[in-house]
């Protein structure tokens, strides 16, 4: 065996390095001025998209890349959005990254479907920090208030998430291949016990649908709690 387990000595060490990094940059962004946190943005979104160029480039030179590799996981057209969003920050584009975002990043470092890889090969590693990146510059953003999620504006990743499932669903049964783990869920993630519950075909669907709902809910709910932690209190 050449990967990695889920949750083994390997895995557990990218966690580290991804808590690690998420508060080196939660304290830089804290003690630089305003030009600076701008340039740290941009640093981030270009490692994002570098990151990502970077794998599908691997993948070009090994001969690897084909139907079954393209950019059209959430995560991989986050890595795009996110550089669009540096270019020409807007709010319905920062809701997008919020949620989904942040959730996605975070369930593939999770729940990584690379573990076929050995865990500090170029691959494995280029997988880890992508998504490490991805979350790193939604946090800072919102950090800096470049992306200021609000409820009000929730419909805008369930739109989003809509549109995508219905353009990825009849490509993937096409292809045959599994974008948006919409056929079949990603070994080791929630989504394994979901089908497991609901079936596969349209009871994994609905099931798949109400805990993004959950989740996009779960995900303003915290933010809303954080906010009003943050905010001073009236003298």
């Amino acid at each position: 065996m050449t990967g990695f387990k889920l949750f083994g000595k390997a895995h557990l060490i990218w966690l580290a390095i991804s808590i690690i990094c998420i508060a080196l940059i939660y304290v830089l962004n804290r003690r630089l001025d305003e030009r600076a946190r701008l340039r740290l943005s941009w640093a981030l979104a270009l490692m994002t998209l570098l990151s990502h160029l970077a794998e599908s480039g691997f993948r070009i030179h090994e001969g690897s890349y084909s139907i079954y590799t393209l950019p059209l996981h959430i995560c991989a057209l986050t890595s795009y959005l996110v550089f669009i969003h540096r270019l020409r920050p807007r709010r319905p584009l920062g809701e997008i990254l919020f949620c989904p975002g942040i959730a996605g990043a975070l369930a593939a470092l999770l729940a990584p479907d690379w573990t076929y890889y050995p865990p500090f090969s170029f691959m494995s590693a280029i997988g880890f920090i992508a998504h490490i990146a991805i979350i790193l510059y939604i946090l800072q953003a919102i950090w800096s208030r470049l992306i200021t999620p609000s409820i009000k504006r929730a419909y805008i990743p369930v739109h989003f998430l809509a549109v995508y499932a219905l353009i990825m669903i009849p490509f993937d049964r096409h292809f045959n291949v599994n974008y948006g783990f919409l056929n079949d869920p990603s070994p080791g993630s929630i989504l394994v016990p979901l089908a497991e519950r609901f079936g596969y075909g349209l009871g994994y669907y609905v099931g798949y649908a109400l805990l993004v709902l959950a989740g996009i809910l779960i995900s303003y709910a915290l933010y809303a709690l954080l906010t009003i932690h943050r905010r001073p209190s009236a003298s």
